[in-house]
């Protein structure tokens, strides 16, 4: 008994002071672990901090490359024929921005004796731009760079700044000006793109040094041949058109009373309306001009807000509706200006509801380097306006029916800056606008369709509405 009492007590014992070990251990570890745990959030957070402050990294500057301020310069990589010349193409250009910059803006252009172009240059991030292009044909041409700093398109402080012009690199590209050497530059991103020929603007003096122009517009098929042109007049002045440059289907002179065409925008659709009554006297004389309205807007929520019930009715009656809208009278975002677009265009199909009546936006003709708050903070720049470039997106991923369709004007607008007159390119629009009616005309017939009072009629004379 007594052996079985003292084994018991020791066992007692030695469990109790097992249990007591075990439990100073746990809370030795716990003490020790909580150190750790905070030294180890205390290593991430200064990780963060460290990766937050870290200083950014920029491209190194080209050794070729033109100083335009501190830290950004232009790269010209100009292939050539020989010591003296310069081959067509292609070229590339590169602008390097070595420092922080929210929004860069850059332009550049070919300015030549008797040529000129846009080129189209790209913002591939932060940092940088790149573009390539080719020269249209054989002569002396001047490479203009212009750089608009990197202050928002907003502040102030920027509206009235001068653009900084770089130093113009002057090239020769020896050769005959042959129409086979022509090269035009532009970059199509309409669905209609084989309705008008690529082109690019040429000196009048080429033709006629009497010509009103600033600009002449010829495209590949016209090479350098004297064109038959014709004169179009808006309150801006006169210009002379090619009628080569847009070629109009001769069913265009079938359009009857009731198959209205329709201009409805800001400024620039009544100087395209202005510029088309002006041309119809030498395209079809036995049209009137009371088939051809024009109805004003200046905002994409509000498009009527001008109207009364009676201008109303009268815009339900057309049958082709050309939109033309540059001067907003609001600022507003690149992506607020997709979206107002998109719910415009849908409401005028709904609106609108017949399958073969057709809506053509028009690309804004204003510059790329136009200060004016509309498209402000866009995502990347181009040598496009950017709202441009947000109607490409737009029409690239939305799906709207095949008669909304996007005309693309770009090639004759972006070579153009503030100081260049816009009449030479509302003039070739204008006829492009002819190209286009005809060309609907002559769908309408092919299927027998033919417009009256309320909506039309097909071949067996059904009614649509």
């Amino acid at each position: 008994m007594v052996l079985t009492r003292r084994t018991a007590r020791p066992t007692r014992t030695y469990e109790g002071s097992r249990l007591d070990v075990l439990g100073k251990s746990r809370k030795n570890r716990a003490s020790f672990v909580a150190p750790l745990t905070i030294i180890a959030v205390i290593v991430a957070l200064v990780r963060i901090i460290l990766k937050l402050h870290k200083p950014p990294t920029y491209p190194d500057m080209p050794e070729n490359a033109k100083r335009i301020e501190e830290k950004v310069g232009l790269s010209l990589d100009l292939r050539r024929s020989n010591k003296r010349n310069y081959t067509m193409g292609p070229h590339e250009a590169t602008l390097v921005i070595g420092k922080p910059c929210k929004d860069s803006r850059f332009f550049m252009r070919l300015i030549g004796d008797e040529a000129l172009v846009s080129l189209p240059i790209v913002q591939v991030n932060k940092h940088e731009w790149k573009g390539k292009f080719e020269i249209p044909f054989p002569g002396n041409y001047v490479i203009e760079p212009r750089w608009y700093g990197c202050q928002d398109a907003l502040a102030p402080s920027k509206i009235n700044q001068l653009p900084y012009k770089g130093e113009s690199t002057r090239i020769f590209v020896g050769g005959h000006r042959q129409t086979r050497g022509f090269r035009p530059l532009t970059q199509s991103h309409t669905s209609v793109s084989n309705l008008f020929s690529e082109g690019f603007w040429a000196s009048p003096n080429l033709y006629d040094e009497d010509m009103p122009n600033s600009h002449f517009w010829i495209t590949r098929e016209m090479g350098l041949k004297e064109p038959n042109y014709v004169q179009s007049s808006t309150e801006l002045g006169d210009s002379m058109v090619a009628r080569e440059a847009s070629p109009i289907p001769e069913e265009f002179n079938d359009l009857s009373n009731y198959e209205l065409l329709c201009w409805i925008g800001s400024r620039s659709a009544e100087l395209i309306w202005e510029s088309f009554k002006s041309l119809r006297p030498f395209i079809s004389k036995n049209q009137k001009p009371s088939k051809f309205h024009y109805y004003p807007m200046h905002s994409f929520v509000k498009p009527d807000e001008e109207w009364n019930d009676e201008t109303k009715k009268r815009f339900r009656k057309c049958k082709n509706i050309i939109i033309s809208v540059d001067e907003l009278s609001y600022p507003i975002t690149q992506e607020e200006y997709k979206h107002q677009v998109a719910v415009f265009l849908n409401h005028l199909v709904k609106a609108f509801d017949d399958a073969t009546f057709p809506i053509w936006l028009l690309t804004v003709n204003l510059p790329a380097t136009s200060f004016t708050p509309t498209c402000t903070s866009p995502l990347l720049r181009t040598n496009h306006h950017p709202c441009n470039d947000a109607l490409f997106d737009l029409f690239s991923s939305s799906r709207f029916p095949n008669r909304v369709q996007l005309l693309d004007n770009t090639d004759l607008t972006s070579p153009l800056l503030e100081d260049d007159s816009i009449q030479d390119a509302i003039a070739v629009i204008a006829m492009r606008i002819f190209a286009i009616a005809g060309t609907q005309v002559k769908a309408w017939r092919a299927a027998g369709q033919r417009g009256i009072k309320e909506g039309s009629t097909t071949r067996n004379n059904k009614r649509r509405q």
